[in-house]
C-alpha cells in the first residue's frame, strides 16, 4: 500500500487513478553477449558482483579470457596467466576457482587460489583410482570450504572423494565409494550425493554430514544427481540418467525432495507438490530465491525450453518463453534471475549464452477529470499497487511535481 500526502494547495477536478502495472517477463542480454559459451555462474556478495566463467575470449566489448565480472551496468575482466577456469567463488576474502593452469599443473580441474594479479595452483596432486581426478562442487559449511569430486587423494593426502580446505587441506573420512557430483548446506547439514558405480546410475545416494559423521538420507535414487538446493525447508535434488548409464536413457523422475529427514517424494509430491516433470530428459541447475524454484534443463527434441519455474503451488511453467537449447547455470543477482548455457534464443530473441530476466517497470497514471473537486492541503491520497516489483513513482501536479 502506498500513501501519498499532499502538502500544497491544488485545484484538479475529480483526480481518477489508472493502474498500469505489467508483469510480463523478457529475456535480455547481459551488456553486450559474450563470442563463446558460458558455463558457472556466481554471486560474490561482498564485492556485489556477478562473476561468469566458460570459454570466450570477448564479453560486452571487453578482452576477457574464459572468466569475467558484472556490476550490474559495466563488464570487467580478470587477468589469467593462461588458466582455464570453470567456476570462482570467494571463501575468506579471497577468490578461489576451479580449472586448470597448463603451465603449473597439468590437472584439469583443480583449485587454483587469484593472488590479485594471477590464478595460482593450490593443489598439484590428485590421485583417483578410476577415470580422471577431478574436482565437481564446492560448499562453505561451518565456516570451513568443503570440496567433493573423484578422487583418492590431494597432495598426496588420502581423502577418498571430499577434503576440508581452511588455509590447509584436512582429510576427511565420509561414505562415498563413488565420485561426490553434488553437495548443498540444508537445515545446518552437508548434503552430498554420489553415484553407485560408473556403469549405471542404479545405487546412486544422497548422504548428509554433520561435520564429524555421515550417515545415509537415500539409497538407490535411479538417476545421477547433478544439482541439489534447499528451497523453502525442503532439500530438492535432480538430475539426469544418461550420463553413466549404460543402456541409455533410464526411467524417470529427475527431480526429487526431501522434507523432514526421511520423507523423499517424487511425482506429485514435489516440492511441494510440483508436477509432471517426468518428461524432461536432464535436470543441470536449480536455484531457489525463496518463492520461486528455478530449473534448468537440457535441450531434446521434443523440448524447447529448458528454464523453468515453480512456486508453492506445485505447477511447473516455463518462464518467459524460455531458451532454445541446454541452461547450465542460474543465479540470482540484485533481485534479477540469471542464466547461462548452451542457447542461442532466449524468449525467441537473439541472447546467446548469457541472459537476464527482467521485469517492465510498473507505472499508475492519475488523470484528473471533472469539475468543482478540491485537493487541498494536509488531504491523504491512497492508492495500491499489485505488483511485487520495485518501481519507482512520480507525481505531476498544475503548477509542480
Amino acid at each position: 500500500m502506498k500513501i501519498l500526502k499532499i502538502t500544497r494547495l491544488i485545484i484538479v477536478g475529480i483526480l481518477v487513478m489508472v493502474a498500469n502495472v505489467i508483469n510480463a517477463q523478457s529475456w535480455q542480454t547481459v551488456g553486450q553477449s559474450p563470442n563463446g559459451g558460458v558455463g558457472r555462474l556466481y554471486v560474490d556478495t561482498d564485492s556485489n558482483e556477478l562473476y561468469v566463467s566458460g570459454i570466450f575470449s570477448d564479453i560486452g566489448g571487453v578482452n576477457a579470457s574464459n572468466v569475467a565480472k558484472w556490476n550490474d551496468n559495466t563488464w570487467d575482466s580478470i587477468n589469467q596467466n593462461g588458466a582455464i577456469v570453470y567456476s570462482v567463488f570467494r571463501y575468506q576474502d579471497t577468490l578461489y576457482g576451479f580449472g586448470s593452469i597448463d603451465t603449473l599443473t597439468a590437472l584439469t580441474s583443480t583449485l587454483i587460489k587469484w593472488n590479485g594479479n594471477n590464478w595460482v595452483p593450490l593443489i598439484f596432486s590428485m590421485e583417483a583410482a578410476s577415470n580422471t581426478p577431478r574436482i565437481y562442487d564446492w560448499v562453505i559449511y561451518n565456516n570451513d570450504l568443503y570440496l567433493s569430486g573423484n578422487f583418492d587423494s590431494i597432495n598426496g593426502m588420502e581423502s577418498k572423494n571430499m577434503i576440508k580446505y581452511d588455509g590447509s587441506f584436512s582429510a576427511l573420512t565420509v561414505s562415498s565409494q563413488n565420485p561426490i557430483t553434488s553437495m548443498v548446506v540444508h537445515n545446518n547439514i552437508l548434503y552430498y550425493a554420489f553415484t553407485g558405480t560408473f556403469t549405471t546410475v542404479s545405487g546412486s545416494k544422497i548422504w548428509g554430514f554433520n561435520g564429524v559423521n555421515s550417515f545415509p538420507r537415500m539409497t538407490d535414487i535411479g538417476f545421477y544427481v547433478k544439482d541439489m538446493e534447499s528451497h523453502n525447508g525442503v532439500l530438492v535434488a535432480g538430475g539426469f540418467g544418461g550420463y553413466l548409464a549404460s543402456t541409455g536413457d533410464p526411467t524417470p523422475p529427475y527431480l526429487i525432495s526431501l522434507t523432514g529427514t526421511t520423507n523423499w517424494s517424487t511425482g506429485n509430491n514435489l516440492p511441494p507438490n510440483v508436477n509432471s516433470f517426468s518428461n524432461f530428459r536432464k535436470v543441470n541447475s536449480l536455484k531457489s530465491d525463496g518463492t520461486t524454484l528455478y530449473i534448468g534443463t537440457d535441450s531434446q527434441p521434443f523440448v524447447q525450453t529448458n528454464i523453468f519455474s515453480t512456486t508453492n503451488n506445485g505447477n511447473i511453467t516455463t518462464v518467459a518463453g524460455g531458451v532454445n537449447d541446454r541452461v547450465h547455470d542460474i543465479e540470482i543477482y540484485n533481485n534479477n534471475v540469471y542464466i547461462s548455457g548452451g542457447f542461442t534464443q532466449a524468449g525467441g530473441n537473439n541472447v546467446p549464452h548469457l541472459a537476464k530476466l527482467t521485469y517492465p517497470v510498473p507505472t499508475s497514471n492519475f488523470i484528473a477529470s471533472g469539475n468543482n473537486t478540491s485537493v487541498c492541503i494536509d488531504n491523504n491520497i491512497t492508492f495500491s499497487n499489485t505488483s511485487s516489483n520495485a518501481a519507482t513513482y512520480s507525481w505531476s501536479f498544475p503548477g509542480g511535481t
